[in-house]
Formats: structure tokens, C-alpha cells, sequence
């Protein structure tokens, strides 16, 4: 096993590529943390739909209520709904939305847990976004702790806080945003021209 292309926590499983071309996949596998080896139980927050290959980045809701439309309109990216968009081509760029309460960190891990296992092809996953499900600085110690978990399953967590204007529909296009908001907002929007 290639020394970049393995995982240091993982020791007797197949290099992403292998079990690509094990399962007869022309879809590149995504290296970082793949094991098809990890056991997942139950039937999954989000349905796999057929998708065709898309140019662009797709945001996926990891439950309702995610704020993936609102960021889509933000960002320019595509709005994925609540559905793993697969396709049988060239691999669609999915970043995963949740919201920072108990169900949506849960929400978010199980696709993790479901892409990294092997469960989910035909896409590569690019990160999550956590957006705050309320008001405030900081998360109570265990959703912290749970939030901190969660974005380490994923190659690159951004998090938005609380924006009453986008939660009241009175934010207008245009209007400024809070900086951290607007930073990631523009890092997303830069995932969808370094993909094309």
C-alpha cells in the first residue's frame, strides 16, 4: 500500500483504488479515510438518487430544515435537496449541510459513516457545512464536543453562525453579511470554479 494513499489508522484494508477496481467502479475513490470495512446500521438519513454527472458543486441537506437552499442561493452552488446525488460518470461534488442540534450532527455523521464505508458511490465528498440552530457564540459542551466529532469525519468543515435575516427572509441579495458568514459563503462559491 502506497504511503499517501493509506490510511495510518487503518491497517489491513484495500487502498481506495483497489476496491474501485475491485468492484468494477470507473469512479475515482476518494482517499481520504475510505473503509469499506466499517460496520453502519440501519437504513440511512439520505436516500441515493441517479444523478447525471454535474459540473458544478451540489449542497446536500442531511435533514430538513438544513439551510442547504438558503446557502445554495447564497453561494451559487446547487441545491442537492435531500438526496446523495450519484452518477454513473464522473463523480458529483457533494458538501453535506447540517445544523449544529442533536439530529443534525447525528444526521451529518451517519453520511459520513455511509460514504466511508463504501455504502455511497458516485459521488466525492468535499465537506460539511454546520449552521447554527440558534442564536448565540458557543454550542453547550456536549453539542461542542459532538460538533468537533462530527466535522472530523469530513475533509473540510465550515460552520455559519446564526443570521436573523436569513432565518426572517428580510436579508436582500446584496446586503452584507456577517463576516465569517460571508468568508464561507465565498469559500463555497470557490469549490464550485476549482471544479469545473
Amino acid at each position: 500500500m502506497d504511503v499517501e494513499t493509506a490510511n495510518p489508522w487503518l491497517s489491513a484494508c484495500q487502498t481506495p483504488a483497489e476496491a474501485a477496481e475491485a468492484d468494477g467502479s470507473d469512479v475515482a475513490v476518494p482517499v481520504w479515510g475510505f473503509d469499506p470495512g466499517i460496520p453502519v446500521a440501519g437504513t440511512g438519513y439520505l436516500p441515493v438518487v441517479a444523478s447525471p454527472s454535474r459540473a458544478g458543486v451540489c449542497l446536500v441537506g442531511a435533514h430538513g430544515g438544513a439551510g442547504c437552499s438558503t446557502l445554495a442561493r447564497l453561494s451559487g452552488l446547487e441545491d442537492g435537496g435531500r438526496a446523495w446525488p450519484v452518477s454513473s460518470g464522473r463523480a458529483n461534488a457533494v458538501v453535506i449541510v447540517a445544523r449544529t442540534h442533536a439530529h443534525g450532527l447525528e444526521a451529518a455523521r451517519d453520511a459520513a459513516m455511509r460514504y466511508y464505508a463504501g455504502q455511497i458511490g458516485g459521488v466525492v465528498l468535499l465537506g460539511l457545512v454546520l449552521v447554527a440552530d440558534v442564536p448565540g457564540r458557543r454550542l453547550p459542551g456536549v453539542l461542542a464536543s459532538a460538533a468537533d466529532l462530527v466535522a472530523g469525519a469530513y475533509p473540510a468543515c465550515w460552520r455559519v453562525g446564526w443570521v436573523e435575516r436569513l432565518r426572517d427572509g428580510t436579508h436582500r441579495c446584496g446586503e452584507k453579511l456577517p463576516a465569517r458568514t460571508a468568508r464561507v459563503i465565498e469559500e463555497l462559491s470557490g469549490l464550485s470554479t476549482e471544479r469545473k
